[in-house]
């Protein structure tokens, strides 16, 4: 009987892609997969256009369609001639397809060592086989700062000797969005990271209170000197949600809390206002679509508490009921110090908050520049423009929805339609013009002291001024940033060109 030996596999380490053959000629040399597969249509375009780069998704595409064909010798090519920044395999790859890969990558010690900072892997099933090729895929990504796992099945028991996740050093940001049962996989991976900024859980599957609280546990214990950014969408059970309320508050430097789709009750909002109220560096928070399904007493006095924050830069609450009950909430915002954008899309608001308190959050907060609104009638409208006579400082104004049905009408409609709507569009422009203004004011000196051979300061500041507004009316967007970063002289007088504006604003 003849036996077929199997010959040794050579040492991966030591494997240098030959770089005889260029890998646009490599590709081309493939048979073709499918005639209307975009693969196809990719190599005939490299072969048309010889001196054409591929975006980042169209090598991902390349390169997947060579994994799950086992065609080493042209993706080891691609690999080491092509730089790459953002890899995403979103086919379900086999444990074959894993191997072409590793088999093609660079050697570690190559100069063509891979540069992908950002890894996006969709549809993927991993057990413990295909993990430890993803382990040892990570390994060699040295520069890798951010991994999504995006629709994931993990199916990862506890055998008695599981493959370990190798050190990321880099890795800075973990996603894992609509992953079922990803406990096994995310441990291991905040295990092996040093230095992580952002973990964020996106309505995932199969996450018990238990596995919260460890995931928890091993953020706090590694990671809360660094940690930045939560997000902790749809755990499905608020009691997940105060899983993390010790990690939130001794995480130093987090600054963005997104717990979105978690129906909060008011005893879960209370230990959140409580947990928070220290975290003077908190500047941005989501609550959208929090509002519990049954009404509660005392849940808007909770909410405003949280509201409150003075930390608080940025807020959301879309997707919540907004019954006149809430009026508390708004009045918050209204006298809110420091709050710069506020998401009120796609919101459920009873009449008397739109009649009554949208209009006075416009007339007295003199912080807001973004805001985000659900879609009114267009006589709402009306009472906003009055109001926005008041307002000097909001300069963005979005309703999607509405300008999703304005995208699809004549000019001539829209202004039967919606007069009021845009009357206060132009208002909100007439702020942005009039900052724009005043930051380019200063630089505008400069400019036109150096045209004249002149200190800016005998620049005098109505020339300016109007100069300034002909490239804010006329000019494009790089030429005003131009302007505002002129030189550091420049950019000191924009700051009191804003104080100015400021000024006049309030004693008008």
């Amino acid at each position: 009987m003849h036996i077929k030996k199997s010959r040794p596999r050579p040492d991966r380490s030591a494997y240098q892609p030959l770089l005889s053959e260029d890998w646009r000629e490599s590709l081309g040399k493939l048979s073709p997969s499918d005639p209307t597969a975009k693969f196809n249509s990719l190599v005939r375009e490299l072969g048309r256009r010889p001196s054409y780069m591929p975006t980042d998704t169209e090598l991902s595409i390349l390169i997947s369609e060579c994994m799950f064909r086992g065609k080493v010798k042209p993706l080891s090519n691609l690999l080491a001639q092509v730089p790459l920044q953002t890899l995403e395999i979103s086919s379900p790859a086999n444990e074959h397809a894993w191997r072409t890969l590793l088999e093609a990558m660079p050697a570690s010690n190559s100069v063509s060592q891979l540069t992908v900072s950002k890894l996006i892997l969709s549809k993927q099933e991993f057990d413990w086989a295909s993990t430890s090729l993803l382990f040892e895929l990570l390994g060699q990504l040295p520069d890798l700062k951010s991994l999504n796992f995006k629709s994931c099945t993990v199916r990862l028991s506890a055998p008695p000797d599981p493959p370990s996740c190798p050190p990321l050093l880099e890795l800075r940001n973990l996603h894992f969005e609509d992953t079922n049962k990803p406990f096994n996989l995310a441990l291991e991976l905040l295990n092996a990271c040093a230095n992580l900024s952002g973990f964020h859980l996106d309505t995932n599957h199969g996450i018990d209170e238990g596995e919260h609280d460890s995931l928890a546990e091993a953020l706090s214990d590694r990671h809360a000197l660094t940690l930045q950014e939560l997000t902790l969408r749809y755990l499905r059970d608020e009691k997940c949600v105060l899983s993390y309320s010790v990690l939130i508050k001794n995480a130093a430097a987090l600054h963005h809390v997104d717990l979105s789709l978690n129906e909060l009750s008011s005893s879960t909002l209370q230990n959140l206002k409580e947990v928070l109220s220290g975290k003077t560096g908190l500047t941005s928070l989501s609550l959208a679509g929090c509002c519990p399904a049954s009404d509660e007493m005392f849940y808007e006095k909770q909410v405003a508490r949280i509201v409150s924050l003075e930390s608080l830069v940025s807020l959301d609450l879309s997707l919540n009921k907004f019954p006149s009950s809430m009026k508390p909430v708004l009045m918050a915002i209204t006298s809110h110090p420091r709050l710069q954008s506020l998401n009120l899309c796609d919101v459920t608001m009873s009449g008397e908050l739109v009649t009554d308190v949208l209009p006075i959050i416009l007339e007295k907060n003199t912080t807001l520049i973004s805001l985000k609104l659900l879609t009114l009638k267009d006589s709402d409208f009306a009472r906003l423009v009055v109001a926005m006579n008041q307002n000097h400082s909001l300069r963005s104004l979005s309703i999607p929805n509405l300008e999703r049905r304005l995208s699809t009408v004549s000019a001539e409609e829209s202004h039967r339609l919606f007069p009021n709507y845009l009357a206060l569009m132009g208002r909100v422009a007439l702020n942005e013009r009039a900052w724009e203004i005043a930051v380019m004011e200063g630089p505008m000196q400069v400019v036109l002291g150096s045209m004249s051979g002149i200190a800016p300061k005998r620049v005098f500041l109505d020339v300016a001024r109007y100069a300034a507004g002909h490239v804010a009316a006329e000019g494009t967007g790089n030429e005003a940033m131009a302007l505002s970063l002129v030189n550091k002289e420049a950019h000191e007088k924009s700051l009191a060109g804003l104080a100015a504006l400021k000024r006049l604003h309030e004693r008008k």
